[in-house]
């Protein structure tokens, strides 16, 4: 999996984690195995959002 190291939080977001296909198929798989739906949004300053 795409992991090269503890995810640490930083000012800007993760770091530590790498979003490959392997992490992809196991959040998809958790997921599913816990009837779950994935909710994502991106916030935008307003100079690149309109």
């Amino acid at each position: 999996m795409g992991a090269t190291a503890a995810p640490q939080r930083t000012a800007t977001g993760y770091t530590g984690v790498e979003a490959d296909a392997a992490w992809r198929d196991e959040v998809r798989r958790l997921a599913r195995q816990r009837d779950a739906v994935l909710l994502a949004h991106n916030y935008q300053v307003p100079e690149i959002q309109d």
